[in-house]
C-alpha cells in the first residue's frame, strides 16, 4: 500500500491502547485507609488477630505480601478460603505482630498514612498483661491514652493502642521473637496443614474428656501426643476450651499405662511444650480432641 508506514500504525494501536487502558481502569484499592480502625483481638495461641475486610482486586496472594503473612498462616486462621473463593467485603482473619505497630508517638504522625489501632479486651486480661506483656509497653502509656480514671477493664473496652503504616507491614528481623514468627508456632502451622489433608475422604471424631501431661517423655519439648485411638504419626486437634487455645499435634503412640490415674484412662496425653501452649498450669486438664478416622 502506496505511503504506509508500519512504525506509524503501532504507535496508534499503542497509543488507542494506554488511552482506554487509563480512562477505564479502576483505581486500585488500598488495603488500610486512614479511616480504618484496626481491631486486635487476643487469638486462640494468645497472639494479636486483626479481621481484614476484603476490597476489589485483593486477593489472598497480595494479602500475605503486605501483611507479611505466609499463605499458609492465613488458611491457618482461614480454613474454610481452601474451598471457596474470596468476595469483597468478606472477613479474612490476620495475625498482627507488635512490630507492625508504632506504639509511641516519638515523632508527629501522618494522619494521611496511618490507621488507629486498637485492642479488644477479653475475658480475665488485665491493663498490666495487655500493657506489659502483649504490647510491651509502660502501662502508664495505655493508661493516659485512653483517659483511664481505673484500672479496671470491663470486657470488650477498646483500648488505643498506637498507629499503624497503611504503606506496608514492615519485615520481620532475621531473628525475629513474634510469636507469629517462632518455630512452634511454623510447626503448629504445618500440623494444620497435615490435618487438613488428613480429613479428605475421612471422617472428623470429637471427643472430650481429661488431658494429661506427659511430663517423663523424651519429647516433651516437641507438639506431640499420646492417644490410643489413632494410628501412630496421625494428627489431632487438641483444644484447652477454658483459655480457648488450640493446638496440633503429632500422635508418638498409646498412652503409657504409668500416666493413667485411680484406673481413669486419660483421651489424651500431652508434651510439656503443648500443656504451656494451651495454657496448662496443672497436670491435668479438661480438653476437647478431634482426629480422623
Amino acid at each position: 500500500m502506496k505511503g504506509y508506514n508500519p512504525w506509524s500504525f503501532a504507535t496508534l494501536v499503542l497509543i488507542t491502547f494506554f488511552y482506554y487502558s487509563s480512562s477505564h481502569a479502576q483505581p486500585f484499592q488500598p488495603y488500610l485507609s486512614p479511616q480504618d480502625s484496626v481491631i486486635l483481638y487476643r487469638g486462640v495461641n494468645n497472639e494479636n488477630l486483626f479481621n481484614h475486610t476484603v476490597k476489589p482486586k485483593q486477593t489472598l496472594y497480595s494479602m500475605s505480601k503486605y501483611y507479611r503473612c505466609p499463605l499458609s498462616t492465613i488458611y491457618f486462621y482461614n480454613p474454610t478460603l481452601a474451598s471457596s473463593s474470596l468476595e469483597v467485603g468478606q472477613k479474612v482473619t490476620v495475625p498482627i505482630p507488635n512490630r507492625a505497630i508504632k506504639r509511641y508517638k516519638k515523632h508527629q504522625i501522618d494522619q494521611e498514612k496511618h490507621a488507629l489501632v486498637y485492642y479488644k479486651v477479653s475475658p480475665k486480661e488485665t491493663l498490666y498483661n495487655i500493657a506489659k506483656v502483649r504490647f510491651e509497653m509502660p502501662v502508664d502509656t495505655i493508661r493516659k491514652r485512653n483517659h483511664l480514671s481505673t484500672d479496671q477493664l470491663a470486657v470488650g473496652t477498646m483500648l488505643h493502642i498506637g498507629w499503624m503504616c497503611i504503606d506496608s507491614i514492615p519485615a520481620p528481623a532475621t531473628m525475629a521473637v513474634d510469636g507469629i514468627d517462632s518455630p512452634l508456632f511454623r510447626e503448629n502451622v504445618e500440623l494444620f496443614q497435615s490435618y487438613q489433608i488428613e480429613k479428605i475422604g475421612k471422617k472428623e471424631i470429637s471427643e472430650n474428656g481429661l488431658a494429661v501431661v506427659a511430663r517423663t517423655t523424651s519429647n516433651t519439648h516437641l507438639l506431640v501426643a499420646y492417644h490410643d485411638k489413632v494410628p501412630v504419626n496421625s494428627i489431632i486437634r487438641i483444644t484447652n476450651p477454658m483459655k480457648k487455645r488450640v493446638v496440633y499435634a503429632r500422635v508418638i503412640g498409646e498412652i503409657p499405662p504409668s500416666l493413667y490415674q485411680k484406673n481413669v484412662a486419660p483421651t489424651v496425653a500431652v508434651s510439656s511444650t503443648i500443656a504451656e501452649m494451651l495454657g496448662v498450669i496443672d497436670g491435668r486438664f479438661y480438653t476437647y480432641v478431634k482426629f480422623m478416622k
